[in-house]
């Protein structure tokens, strides 16, 4: 029989262990041809090696166990089952703090709570790394540990342990991990050193700025190394920071040193496009003009920043006198990016060059066309404001009832929102609410994962969990399972050469009946494992078809999302058309909601049916009612028989009290179990009291995000409209303005014509006197 090759993770099995396993290889391949006398006493030596194996609570620190553990652990990772190895990693953590191998324990549970979506238990371990990071024993997962609390920061938008002094320095400064923590720490110390206001324009006299905090921050982003992924991100911002600080010529070479060459990334090419518009301002304030159209003519038309560059180069042409190229600017502006929120700007501004040119008409249309834009927009508008008399409150219930996935698509009509930039405060008061979202979720998938780690705790299967658990359990069972086959080859021995009546033979056909269903029950490691295996790939061929249906789903509303941002902005002869069309949408974003809910829910039951395999699992307890039912039967049948051998009673005694020590053994199994798991509850329900503590907290940061955002909602509602009116009113002064001048144009004409006519009356009048002179002097005598 072939003997399976352990896994390369997985620690070496002991000498005992080892004999073990060839005697029950041996037992089931030999037990057709070994006499059941043999068979017993092979049996009653398993059992008492089985009952000398150390079974505690508190598992003595063997050279080997520790490691064994981890062994575990690592295997259940890899085979995706972070719940479990969470529960041995904890135990490792809890008990073993001070054992070798604590350190690659400790970042071994910090990875599995990451993987399992509990990122904030994950960081409280991977803090831990840090703190310890010039321990020679943590200096390996310090790199690592590094990584993820960057990941961490970015998912959860919290930056504040980017600053902490145990982060700094804890890495090679080159590597991708140092250069991403300087940034973000950049990131964290600029917006603390500059006000909101001044972020949002950009001008230092605009409000509040700290020069020591600016300056730690432009030290936090220069070091991070422009080779890195963050390298394009921190250049731009060091310019920024001489912007702020009035220091141009700093800055222009701050903005000149971003790599606008093949950028690796769609991020490196937006920064490059930034800066080069970055490099267009810097020049035109430094009386450069020529220079800065050059710096916004490398913006490529496929850039999104195409349309701010034609906007601002036709403002340096205007200042240039040069109408002409502005007007060609502004016109290149309306027809490359229609949609962009430019575009009614352009189109006043470009009304009025047209109108200093003289180009009446041209001018006429362009205030059309400005009119035709922002007056039904400001129409919605003052619709919206007319049936809400109370906007604050309006939009307070708005952010309430959609605050998980707010934005200005549900505070504006979709033309406001098509022609209206982000507005800074808007977007900082939306992002607040996505960082509640954000820890709301993370909060709610740590309560998932702390349910899934106490029905993990109070499983029938829990004893899996442990590896010295799990082997001794399994040898339980086979060896129950062998004694029932032992007891019924017995009842073979005694009926062989008898004749039966109809009693003995109906026990005899019932017990072989069961006897058939047991041929199923394993008796070796082998027959174990390759049990387990094959639920486990069933389980693991069901996840698959659950990864395909979430990908089906993805794409599902993604079509959806296409379907809706068409509708919202094509024109449709049928309004009742479009309503019904995107009522219908509406109900299969429900529906994809809904199944997506699904879906998560199968993937726990998944999880768990994954960490139900082995012993104690519903095969086990189908093997143990068929081998209840089997023994009783060969009780039934052994009555029937009548009295026994001295040698077979003698037999039976010995096969029963192999059974009474293994039962016993269980209980001693069941007992270490329990008493480990309390101490792993005991984390697990410490977890629970600081979620309940993240719960209140959230309770409280959610009603006044409310007001707040409510609040910033109703003022940016109020700047759009208040841009859209001035927009309007512009369009109309324009067309005043065409009017006036259109009448100036005829006035100076009727008097051009006024003191032609005059003119030419006086010469009339001239001519006239001198015929009357002539005539008057031809008549005299």
């Amino acid at each position: 029989m072939t003997v399976r090759r352990p896994h390369r993770g997985v620690r070496a099995v002991r000498p005992w262990g080892a004999a073990l396993l060839l005697a029950h290889l041996w037992a089931g391949g030999a037990a057709a041809q070994g006499t059941p006398d043999r068979e017993v006493r092979r049996l009653e030596r398993e059992v008492e090696v089985l009952l000398a194996r150390p079974m505690e609570a508190r598992p003595a620190r063997g050279p080997n166990w520790v490691e064994g553990r981890l062994a575990d652990a690592e295997l259940y990772s890899r085979l995706h089952d972070y719940v479990r190895a969470g529960i041995v990693l904890m135990e490792l953590v809890q008990e073993f703090g001070e054992h070798p191998a604590a350190p690659n324990a400790r970042a071994l549970l910090a990875d599995a709570l990451f993987e399992a979506g509990d990122v904030l238990g994950a960081r409280e371990h991977y803090r831990f790394v840090l703190v310890h990071r010039r321990e020679p024993a943590y200096a390996p997962y310090v790199e690592r540990a590094l990584g993820r609390m960057v990941e961490i920061a970015i998912r959860t938008q919290r930056f504040d342990d980017l600053e902490a002094e145990w982060l700094r320095g804890s890495a090679d400064p080159s590597s991708e991990a140092a250069s991403a923590t300087a940034y973000f720490r950049g990131k964290l110390l600029f917006g603390r050193a500059v006000s909101p206001d001044v972020a949002e324009t950009g001008r230092a006299s605009s409000g509040r700025i700290d020069p020591t905090g600016l300056e730690q921050a432009r030290l936090a982003f220069a070091a991070v190394e422009p080779a890195t992924s963050y390298g394009p991100q921190a250049r731009y911002f060091v310019g920024v920071v001489h912007i702020l600080r009035g220091e141009l010529p700093l800055a222009l070479r701050a903005f000149s040193e971003v790599p606008r060459d093949d950028p690796r990334t769609p991020e490196h090419r937006r920064v490059a496009d930034l800066a080069r518009l970055a490099v267009g301002r810097v020049r035109h304030a430094l009386g450069q003009p020529d220079e800065a159209l050059a710096a916004y003519g490398e913006v490529a038309q496929t850039s999104a920043e195409f349309p701010r560059a034609l906007f601002e180069s036709a403002w340096v042409h205007i200042e240039r006198d040069d109408t002409e190229a502005a007007t060609r600017a502004l016109e290149v502006l309306a027809v490359a990016a229609p949609e962009s929120p430019l575009v009614p700007d352009a189109q006043v501004v470009r009304g009025n060059l047209l109108l200093r040119a003289g180009r009446l008409g041209e001018a006429d249309v362009a205030f059309d066309e400005a009119t035709a834009t922002s007056r039904p927009i400001l129409d919605e508008l003052d619709a919206i404001s007319t049936r809400h008399r109370d906007l604050p409150g309006y939009f307070a219930e708005i952010v309430r009832a959609q605050r998980e996935v707010f934005s200005v698509d549900v505070l504006l009509p979709p033309l406001a929102r098509r022609y209206s930039e982000a507005d800074p405060t808007f977007e900082r008061a939306a992002t607040t609410l996505e960082e509640l979202t954000t820890t709301r979720t993370l909060v709610r998938e740590t309560a998932e994962l702390v349910e899934r780690l106490e029905l993990a705790l109070s499983s029938s299967s829990i004893v899996n969990v442990y590896s010295d658990a799990r082997d001794q359990s399994r040898t339980v069972e086979m060896l129950r399972n062998r004694i029932a086959r032992l007891s019924g080859r017995l009842v073979d021995e005694l009926e062989r050469g008898r004749a039966l009546d109809e009693t003995q033979r109906a026990w005899r056909d019932r017990r072989r009946a069961l006897e058939a269903q047991l041929a199923d029950a394993p008796v070796t490691d082998d027959d174990a494992t390759g049990r387990d295996e094959a639920r486990v790939s069933r389980i693991r061929a069901l996840s698959r078809t659950l990864r395909e249906l979430e990908v089906e789903i993805v794409g599902l509303e993604a079509r959806i999302t296409a379907s809706e941002r068409y509708l919202s902005t094509a024109t449709m002869r049928d309004p009742a058309g479009r309503a019904a069309v995107l009522t219908e949408l509406q109900n299969h974003r429900q529906n994809l909601v809904r199944f997506r809910a699904e879906v998560a829910d199968i993937r726990r039951v998944l999880e768990l049916a994954r960490m139900d395999v082995g012993v104690g699992d519903d095969a086990y307890r189908r093997d143990a009612a068929v081998r209840t039912a089997y023994e009783a039967a060969v009780a039934e049948e052994l009555a029937a028989l009548g009295p026994a051998s001295a040698a077979t009673r003698a037999t039976l005694a010995r096969l029963e009290a192999a059974r009474a020590a293994l039962t016993q053994r269980e209980r001693v199994i069941l007992d270490a179990v329990s008493e480990r798991t309390v101490r792993i509850r005991a984390v697990v329900a410490e977890e629970r009291q600081n979620l309940d503590q993240y719960r209140d907290t959230l309770a409280l940061l959610d009603g006044e995000a409310v007001v707040v955002v409510g609040g910033v909602s109703t003022e940016t509602f109020r700047k759009v409209r208040r841009r859209f009116y001035d927009l309007a009113l512009r369009a109309e002064v324009g067309h005043v303005d065409v009017a006036w001048m259109d009448r100036e144009r005829h006035r100076q004409r009727l008097e051009e014509l006024s003191q032609a006519r005059a003119v030419e009356l006086e010469e009339l009048d001239g001519e006239y006197a001198d015929i009357l002179d002539r005539t008057s002097g031809g008549g005299s005598p």
